[in-house]
């Protein structure tokens, strides 16, 4: 094995040596984010390369940033159920009947980059008029520090609004009761997959980490609009973003060696 240091003493010339470092297991992923001019959300990790009595006064040093990357998400899918449940549908305070809703996400665990799905199934069996059914991926990054006021960054990621649906139509007053049966027909559409959405997580995201002081959290509202003053059904699902590699990213990985710290030993004036 070569040594940098020869003869009591690292000889002027330009030397790469590389090193492994295990990393604990849960650190953060490196991020910034700006909530306006001076305040702002970092998480970075500094590489420091020293040569000790190399300098007349001080030591050779070198700082050089280096992006890491959280732990990877496991691979099984973490799927989210709600079953269906009636929700009165209140104008003010006089109830208009009820609606029934339900959805499933696939899988609440997401990679930058990759699909969330989501099937629902609904029926009004209310006289109010279903404006709007949605989804809508959200990120929310919270942060404190000793001496500044808890902050808060919301960025929202993705959203699907879905075409007219079959049984969102407003009831007369004598069809409010649910038909029978209805519910083996809502579990069923939710099931199969009637009526389904995709929101991509976009590869840009932040890594979901929960903190002491700093919090990056994912969020899913799968919603029902019946316009103002009425009450309407909402599921809130948290995700999980991070990084998953393939099955056969590490044999595909190969080290870059232009990429290893080199410290460049400067001969001295004297």
């Amino acid at each position: 094995t070569f040594s940098v240091i020869q003869q009591g003493k690292v000889f002027p010339g330009k030397y790469q040596v590389p090193f492994d470092v295990e990393l604990p297991e849960h650190i953060p992923s490196s991020f910034i984010v700006e909530n306006g001019i001076s305040n702002h959300c970092k998480i970075q990790y500094e590489l420091k390369v020293q040569l000790r009595g190399s300098g007349n006064l001080w030591d050779y040093k070198q700082t050089k940033s280096v992006p890491i990357k959280g732990k990877s998400l496991p691979r099984d899918p973490l799927p989210f159920f709600s079953q269906p449940v009636e929700q009165a549908a209140k104008f003010c305070c006089f109830n208009q009947g009820n609606i029934l809703f339900g959805a499933k996400v696939l899988d609440t665990r997401l990679d930058m980059g990759e699909t969330c799905q989501i099937h629902l199934s609904i029926r009004n069996n209310s006289t109010v008029e279903i404006k709007e059914v949605g989804a809508k991926l959200s990120q929310v990054v919270f942060w404190e520090g000793r001496q500044a006021h808890p902050s808060t960054k919301s960025r929202e990621l993705g959203s699907f609004t879905f075409p007219k649906l079959p049984g969102t139509q407003a009831q007369g007053d004598g069809e409010r009761d649910i038909e029978v049966g209805q519910l083996q027909v809502v579990f069923k559409e939710i099931e199969e997959g009637h009526h389904a959405a995709e929101i991509t997580m976009p590869t840009d995201a932040l890594a979901s980490y929960n903190g002491s002081f700093i919090k990056v959290m994912h969020h899913l509202q799968i919603y029902v609009n019946a316009g103002k003053c009425v009450s309407s059904p909402e599921l809130d699902v948290p995700i999980l973003c991070g990084e998953t590699p393939s099955p056969d990213a590490a044999a595909a990985t190969t080290q870059d060696t232009s990429a290893i710290p080199s410290a460049v030993v400067v001969p001295s004036s004297s």
